[in-house]
């Protein structure tokens, strides 16, 4: 499993599947069991994988990924 959507599908080919999900299960379980709000930590989790993309490529168009998925940045 990885975000499949746009414009996330951009990155499948550069963010490992396997990396990605072992991290986004560990930082969801975490935020989760601190009490923060489930569509902080989905947000939390799409944050990293934006981050892991723009890191591996560079030129990739990300800029409306919180919009699109509801995720306000945070400070």
């Amino acid at each position: 499993m990885s975000p499949r959507f746009p414009p996330f599908s951009q990155c499948s080919t550069v963010v490992s599947k396997a990396a990605w999900l072992s991290s986004c299960l560990d930082s969801s379980c975490s935020c989760l069991q601190a009490g923060q709000d489930s569509r902080q930590c989905k947000c939390q989790a799409l944050e990293d994988y934006v981050r892991q993309c723009r890191r591996l490529q560079p030129s990739v168009h990300l800029q409306d990924w919180r919009t699109m998925h509801l995720c306000r940045k945070l400070s």
